[in-house]
């Protein structure tokens, strides 16, 4: 594959001249008789000149943007982490009112340890005393 493009001078009935610019991404090939031949795959005109060159960069196999200098890991989060509150946001919206309250199943939790303010003295009913 590869950039081709081409310039066309043009003068206008009042005499200005114009240059008509086409860029087309293309790829060779030779034909069963060995001929070769080219088919057109994109126009690229109506690109900026600065991204037909991106794309000739790459495709000669240059790399544009080292990845470890264009980015810099200032803090990461746990997976779902980002997610989770927006979930939590949208649910809420969606199903409760106004100052509305949500309860949480907690029945399958469990508490480790020998003193605990939150468990305020009970204890599920799977939970067997350490031996």
């Amino acid at each position: 594959m590869h950039v081709e493009s081409s310039r066309r001078p043009h003068v206008r009935k009042d005499g200005t001249e114009v240059v008509y610019e086409r860029h087309l991404l293309r790829r060779s090939f030779r034909n069963a008789q060995g001929k070769p031949g080219k088919e057109t795959l994109a126009n690229l005109s109506a690109l900026p000149g600065d991204a037909i060159a991106a794309i000739r960069a790459v495709l000669a196999g240059k790399t544009l943007v080292d990845v470890a200098e264009a980015f810099e890991i200032t803090r990461s989060l746990p997976h779902g982490h980002v997610a989770e509150d927006a979930i939590e946001a949208e649910l809420a919206r969606r199903h409760l009112c106004q100052g509305g309250m949500a309860m949480f199943d907690l029945s399958s939790s469990w508490m480790e340890g020998t003193c605990c303010e939150l468990a305020g003295g009970r204890l599920p009913t799977s939970w067997i005393p350490p031996q």
